[in-house]
C-alpha cells in the first residue's frame, strides 16, 4: 500500500492535468455584435469597402478559408457566386459591354479591379492594404469628370473567383458570421452580424436601378468605343423576314425565334433588378422566410453555400407548378379542342427574376408521332410586348412561314394560345396564370393515330430574342424542368 502523501500527490497531478486539458478545450463564447454597415453595390462607388484584412486571414482568396471551412469552400466552389465572372452569360454580355458597373457586383473587391476609378468630387478611396493610389486625370466622355489609374494591387486569380468569401464575410478588420456564438479558439477576429440572416443582406447586389448606364461617370469608354444606338447589324433590319423566323417546329427545343433590335434595346435600357421588392410582396416573406431560407438551406452544422437557383432543376421545379387539363375526354371532327394550362409561381420573387436577359418559356406542342399538328409558345420576360407575341408573329407571318424540317402546315393551322396581355409577362411571386390552347379538330388532327399534347416549361438563361446578337453566349438548349404529356382521344370518321 502506497503512503498517503504519494496518493494525494498523484491525485493532485491528475487533477491538474485534467484541469489544464479542460481549459485548453474549445468552448462557446458570445460574440460582439458588428456595429458598422455591411454595404455592397453603390452606384457612386466602384467596389465594396471591406476595410483592413483581419489578423489571421492570410489572403483574400477563398483558398485561405478552405483549411478550416472545407465543406463551405467545396460548396462555394460549385456555386453561382464562384462563377459570377467566368459564367458564359456574363462573359458574353461583358465582352459586348465592358461596364465597370457590372464588375461592381460580379467581382466587387478592389483587388479584383484592373483599373481604379473615382469621381473628382469624391476623395480617392484607400485600398484595404492601407496604401493610397496617386490618381491621374483622364479625359471623360461622361457628364462628370473622373480619375483613373492602373490598380497596383490587382490580382487576376482573385478576380476570377467572383463573389468570394470575404465579399460577404469581411468588414473593418473582422470576419462576420450569422451565428451569435463561436469557439474561443477561432484564429481570427469574429463578429456577429445579424443582418446576414436577413433578406436585405442580399439586396446589395440583387436590387438596384441604374437609370442611364451609358452616361455613368464610371464608364470612360462606351461599348465599341461609341454608344450602341442602333448601328448594329441586328438593328438595321427593318420589319420581320422569313429568314429571322426559320425555326424547326418539329424539333425538341421550343420554337421561339430571335427578335430584331433586342440587342440595342438591352444596351440602351436602364440596368434594373427588383428581386428584393419582388420578395417583399411574396407569400414567402409573409410566412417570415428570407432569401437564405431557400438559397442557403441550413443543416445542423452550417448554412449551405451552393446558392441554388436557375442552375438547379430541382429549385426550378419547386418554384413553378404546372397543371394541364383538356376540356373534353374525347373529340370528333369539327370539335374545338381546348387545353387549360395553369402556371403558378411558388418562388419568393418573379419567375424569372434578375437581369432582363433571362426568360421563362412555355411550349405547347400538339403532335402525332413525329408530326407536329399544332404548336405555340409563351415567353415570360420583361422585354416588353415583344415577349408575348414573339412566337405568334413568327408562325402567323402574313406571307406564310418558311419552316425548316419539312413541316408544311399553314400558319393558321398551328392553333391559338390565349396568354396574359401585359408588358411584363414574368410571373409575380404567388401568382397563378391561366392560358388556353385551342385548335379545331380537322385535317391531320382529325386523322391522327396517337395524338398527344405536350406542355413543357423551360428557363432560358438568355432570352431567345438575343440569339445571334453580340451578347449571345451560344449556350445549349434552355433548361427543361416541367413537362406534362396528355394522350388525346379522337373519334375516327368511321365511328361517326
Amino acid at each position: 500500500m502506497k503512503p498517503l502523501p504519494l496518493v494525494l500527490a498523484a491525485a493532485a497531478v491528475t487533477a491538474a492535468v485534467v484541469g489544464i486539458a479542460a481549459w485548453q478545450m474549445p468552448r462557446q463564447v458570445t460574440l460582439p455584435e458588428f456595429a458598422g454597415e455591411v454595404s455592397f453595390f453603390d452606384e457612386k462607388r466602384q467596389s465594396i469597402l471591406i476595410g483592413n484584412v483581419p489578423d489571421g486571414v492570410k489572403s483574400l482568396s477563398a483558398e485561405a478559408c478552405a483549411s478550416c471551412h472545407e465543406k463551405e469552400h467545396a460548396q462555394w466552389k460549385e456555386s453561382a457566386h464562384a462563377r459570377s465572372v467566368t459564367e458564359p452569360v456574363f462573359q458574353a454580355a461583358f465582352k459586348a459591354e465592358p461596364r465597370f458597373l457590372c464588375r461592381s457586383c460580379h467581382s466587387p473587391l478592389q483587388e479584383q479591379q484592373p483599373m481604379l476609378i473615382t469621381r473628382l468630387d469624391d476623395p480617392p478611396k484607400t485600398l484595404i492594404h492601407g496604401t493610397s493610389v496617386n490618381f491621374r486625370q483622364s479625359v471623360s466622355s461622361g457628364p462628370q469628370p473622373f480619375l483613373t489609374e492602373d490598380n497596383p494591387h490587382f490580382q487576376p486569380k482573385l478576380a476570377a473567383e467572383g463573389v468570394t468569401c470575404v465579399t460577404c464575410h469581411v468588414r473593418e478588420g473582422t470576419v462576420l458570421t450569422a451565428k451569435p456564438t463561436a469557439s474561443n479558439k477561432v484564429p481570427h477576429p469574429l463578429t456577429y452580424a445579424p443582418v446576414m440572416k436577413k433578406a436585405e443582406f442580399c439586396a446589395g447586389c440583387h436590387q438596384f436601378d441604374v437609370k442611364d448606364p451609358q452616361s455613368h461617370p464610371f464608364e470612360p469608354k462606351k461599348a465599341g468605343g461609341k454608344a450602341s444606338n442602333g448601328t448594329s447589324r441586328v438593328a438595321r433590319r427593318s420589319g420581320f423576314t422569313r429568314e429571322m423566323f426559320a425555326v424547326d417546329m418539329n424539333g425538341e427545343d421550343p420554337p421561339v425565334p430571335p427578335s430584331p433590335g433586342f440587342e440595342d434595346q438591352y444596351q440602351m435600357e436602364p440596368r434594373v433588378q427588383h428581386t428584393m421588392d419582388e420578395f417583399r410582396i411574396s407569400p414567402a416573406a409573409a410566412r417570415g422566410e428570407t432569401c437564405q431560407s431557400c438559397h442557403m438551406p441550413a443543416s445542423k452544422e452550417t448554412h449551405g453555400h451552393f446558392w441554388p437557383g436557375r442552375n438547379d432543376p430541382e429549385m426550378l421545379r419547386k418554384a413553378v407548378e404546372l397543371a394541364v387539363r383538356l376540356d373534353r375526354k374525347e373529340y370528333g371532327a369539327g370539335d374545338k379542342l381546348q387545353a387549360v394550362i395553369k402556371l403558378k409561381n411558388q418562388g419568393g420573387h418573379r419567375f424569372p427574376t434578375g437581369d432582363s436577359i433571362h426568360a421563362g418559356i412555355l411550349d405547347v406542342w400538339l403532335k402525332d408521332g413525329d408530326k407536329t399538328l399544332g404548336r405555340q409558345t409563351f415567353v415570360m420576360s420583361n422585354q416588353g410586348g415583344a415577349s408575348r407575341i414573339l412566337a405568334q408573329r413568327a408562325i402567323q407571318f402574313e406571307n406564310g412561314l418558311q419552316v425548316r424540317g419539312g413541316f408544311g402546315a399553314p400558319s393558321s393551322d398551328l392553333g391559338h394560345l390565349e396568354v396574359p396581355h401585359r408588358e411584363d409577362t414574368r410571373l409575380l411571386p404567388g401568382e397563378e396564370v391561366t392560358l388556353v390552347f385551342s385548335k379545331k379538330v380537322a385535317g391531320n388532327l382529325a386523322k391522327a393515330v396517337k395524338p398527344v399534347l405536350k406542355v413543357r416549361v423551360y428557363h432560358a438563361a438568355i432570352h431567345p430574342g438575343f440569339k445571334g446578337s453580340r451578347i449571345d453566349p451560344k449556350l445549349g438548349p434552355p433548361q427543361l424542368f416541367r413537362e406534362e404529356t396528355i394522350p388525346l382521344r379522337i373519334r375516327s370518321e368511321v365511328q361517326q
